[in-house]
């Protein structure tokens, strides 16, 4: 009930032109779209970065980061101009003594490190993000890249046949357990089959 009643007060201020003060109320409400608005109509920035920023350092267990960050950084493979600015919110939220879940945090930083071509950095940050609290989306997301980094980092020797034979199989099995119609449709829509 105080979560809601905190939400409505935080709008009831947003509406009165309080944008300050409905910030207060706003990290607890964890509307992030509601938070850029009040950011920006308060004179402060509210480009994504600015956003982020301020999550990181006043609400960093939002439910909806993690919804938020898969957003923002869609896509990044081709185009990662400037998104190297965003590791240290990500590092400083995954390592402030308010961050309950921090592995989002952690698996954020390590994948836009590795598109920085940062491996080691990116490696060392997925194996923290691995170590720490997530939900299983994130954590799932932590095990695929930790894989990656590992197979582009390690010389092959065949002396870890049996943990990527491992590691393939968990991935198979995440892979064809997450084949649904919609998947099916939009793969046939892209390959045109």
């Amino acid at each position: 009930i105080r979560d809601r009643a905190e939400g409505y007060v935080a709008g009831a201020l947003y509406r009165m032109g309080k944008y300050e003060k409905a910030l207060n109320y706003m990290v607890r409400s964890q509307d992030i779209g509601f938070i850029a608005a009040a950011l920006h109509n308060s004179g402060r920035d509210a480009d994504d970065l600015s956003v982020l920023e301020f999550i990181a350092e006043h609400c960093p267990d939002n439910p909806n980061v993690p919804e938020f960050l898969q957003k923002k950084f869609h896509g990044a493979e081709d185009h990662h101009d400037g998104i190297e600015e965003y590791v240290r919110p990500c590092l400083k939220a995954a390592e402030s003594p308010d961050c309950k879940s921090p592995a989002v945090w952690y698996y954020t930083a390590a994948y836009i490190q590795d598109l920085l071509g940062q491996t080691r950095d990116a490696y060392v940050n997925v194996k923290k993000a691995g170590a720490s609290e997530g939900i299983a989306f994130v954590n799932e997301s932590v095990k695929v890249l930790r894989i990656y980094l590992e197979a582009k980092m390690l010389r092959y020797d065949g002396s870890d046949d049996a943990r990527f034979l491992s590691n393939l199989r968990w991935m198979d099995k995440m892979l064809c357990g997450n084949i649904t119609t919609e998947v099916r449709e939009k793969t046939a829509e892209i390959w045109r089959l």
